[in-house]
This record gives structure tokens, sequence and C-alpha cells, in this order.
């Protein structure tokens, strides 16, 4: 199937003082508007949908009302949407992080992400910039065919070749595992770097001039901040004392390094014990004893390391290390066509001012990744 013959419509919505509104427009231009739901109604629900996503109440009562019942609300008639292939969604408001994908389509006996293709941006024109200005995207687009039978011809632009992945978990020290799953993915392409003794946070500020950086992969815990959406971010780390340096081009092909320093430290609501620690707990807890009680953290640090074999190795001398949205947002840039952020929160965000979405997704969009994958709530079981 050629690209030019994909039947691609854009679903805007628009929240008015009474009633939520969508707008359907497809390729030509023509739109139609439909009063979709009215806001005493559909705003408890949204409401009580956004508390389960936080963890706040149980999500699994709330998500299925959602996909089943009040969701299908704010979706034009099927019979309107069933004449396109790809839905790109531009929300509104707090129709901003509502997974209209997973809503249940009875005609069709499918969900909506299932029957089309679908694609959210915050707005129209960081969607067009996100196609235009990356490389993957600038060719002609009416040479592109995808193959859907065994037998069709492909042409278009070459598959990205080079993955760049990076897997650690700095709560629960279960990093082989991440790493694990970084391997997985970046499997898929020719050549792959899997990150797993570097500084991430710099890395991947220089991945743009690398041939590394067709496909990101990160796999870590994330970090959402309510009242400060800037500070949020991916709990990474590295070596104790180590700093990483980020090259600054000025005139003249002149350029400098400086220490890549963190713009913040990492929150303390946020219980992160080193692995030597971690080590340490689990046997008190195997032997049925607990640590010395008002023992000072950094006496009883320096003790446990005497104490394990080989803590001198270099896994025992790593320490967290947090990167913020408000650092990507300087001097931060990417041609990746994949971002894949498998970490909690990293598609949660505020509505900033024009109707933005403040989050760690859309900001890889801004910064010039052709497509990102994102976590919209946290993956912890307790929370589930």
């Amino acid at each position: 199937m050629n690209v030019v013959d994909l039947k691609v419509g854009m679903l805007f919505y628009l929240a008015g003082s009474d009633f939520i509104y969508a707008w359907l427009l497809d390729a030509q231009g023509k739109a139609q508007k439909f009063q979709v739901a009215r806001w005493e109604d559909i705003f408890p629900h949204i409401d009580e949908l956004f508390a389960a996503m936080e963890g706040l109440v149980p999500i699994r009562r709330s998500f299925q009302a959602f996909a089943y019942d009040w969701g299908r609300r704010l979706l034009p008639p099927i019979e309107c949407l069933q004449v396109f292939d790809i839905l790109v969604v531009i929300p509104h408001y707090l129709i901003h992080g509502l997974p209209l994908h997973v809503i249940w389509i009875e005609e069709r006996q499918q969900f909506l992400g299932t029957i089309f293709g679908m694609t959210y941006c915050s707005s129209g024109s960081l969607f067009v910039r996100c196609i235009d200005r990356n490389l993957a995207r600038n060719e002609d687009l009416s040479k592109w065919r995808f193959a859907i039978e065994e037998d069709e011809m492909i042409q278009g632009p070459q598959p990205p070749t080079g993955c760049y992945a990076y897997g650690v978990d700095v709560k629960t020290h279960l990093t082989e595992k991440y790493q694990a799953l970084a391997q997985l993915f970046a499997a898929y392409f020719p050549i792959s770097v899997v990150d797993s003794d570097s500084i991430p946070r710099t890395t991947l500020k220089e991945l743009h001039c690398t041939s590394n950086g067709d496909a990101i992969c990160i796999i870590c815990h994330g970090y959402y901040d309510k009242s400060v959406p800037d500070e949020s971010g991916l709990l990474f780390e590295r070596n104790l004392g180590s700093l990483g340096q980020k090259r600054i081009f000025l005139h003249r092909d002149i350029q400098y390094r400086f220490h890549d320093m963190p713009f913040k430290y990492m929150p303390t609501s946020i219980e992160i014990q080193s692995l030597v620690e971690a080590e340490i707990m689990s046997t008190y807890i195997q032997n049925g004893t607990c640590p010395p009680p008002g023992e000072a953290l950094g006496r009883l640090r320096e003790t446990l390391f005497q104490q394990i074999p080989g803590a001198t190795e270099p896994r025992y001398r790593r320490e967290p290390e947090f990167m913020t949205i408000r650092e990507l947002k300087v001097d931060f840039r990417t041609q990746a066509q994949l971002v894949a952020l498998f970490g909690c929160w990293t598609g949660a965000g505020q509505i900033s001012p024009g109707d933005d979405i403040n989050s760690m997704a859309y900001l890889w969009l801004k910064a010039g990744a052709a497509s990102t994958a994102a976590r919209q709530e946290s993956s912890s079981p307790q929370k589930r």
C-alpha cells in the first residue's frame, strides 16, 4: 500500500464552557463538527480516571468504565471515523492524557486503537514539525510503500539501524533484568549499544553526533512532580564522584567541554538504598536481626563495604543521578526516529500556557524525535 493511499484524519478537540466539541478534518481540510459530551456529565468521570492513574484509587474499575462505557461519548459517530485509516488526535484541556485508543467500539467489536492507526500530539503545529524536521522524514513520502500482503513490494526510507539502549534500577537493584530488557529491544537493530557503565545523562546529549541514535530505549524508574512538572524526570546512575563533560559549540567551529552537572539532586521523597546497603539489609533480614539502632548511615556504609567480598567492584561504586525535564530543555536535540521511555510517569504532564503538555515524552518530540512511546501512569504493582 502506498503512503499516499492512506486516508488520514485529524481529530481535534475543543473544551467549551458547557460542552466538549470535536472537529474531524480530512486531508483536503473539510471539517465536521460534533458536540460530543456535556462537561457536567463527563468531568466527574475524567477526574476519577486521573485519580486512578495516579494510584489514588484502584485503577481497574475506573479504566474499564472509561473503555467500555463513558469514553465512547467523547468520540464522533463511528461511521464518520471509519472512512480514515489513521487518526491524529489533538486533545485539549482535560482531554490530554485520556487513552482514547482503548475505547471499545461495539459495532466493530474492536478497540479504537486496533481499528485505526493512532497517534497523539499536543498541537497540530508540533505534529507537523515532528514530521518535517526529522531527517528520517525528509523524503518524498509519496514514494513510500508498505507491504500489507506477503508478496507486495516495499519501498521507502531505510529502517533505523543504530540503537542506544540503557537499563538501570536504582530503587530495587534489579538492574540485570532491566539491562536484559534493554538488550532485547536493541537486538532488533543491526548496530546497537547497550549501555551499562557510563554517565547516561551526558551520553544522551551526545547521541545526535553518533550513528547510534536512530532509536533510543531507556528502561529505568521515572519520577513525576505534580507541583513542578519541570522537575519530573528519570532515575539514572553514575560512578561515584564522576561527572560527564558536555560539549558547547561556539562560533567558527570552536567547542569547549564543561562539567555536565545535573539540574537537581535526587528528590528526598524517593526511597533509594545503595547496592551495598540493600545487600546488607537483606542479610539482616535473612538472619532475623536488625541493624544497630542509631548508627550513622555514613559510618554504616563504610562498615558494609568491609563486610562484603568484592565491595570495591565498580557495581558497588555507583550512585543514583536524576535527569529532569528542565535539564533537557537546555541545549538538547535529537534526530531519533523512535524514543521508547519504559519508566513510570514518562508520558504524564500538566497543561501549560498555550494548551501544551509539559512531559518527558513531549519534550523529546520538541527536541527533534519523530515519535515517542511512554507510560502515562505508575507501573508499581501496589498501585494497580
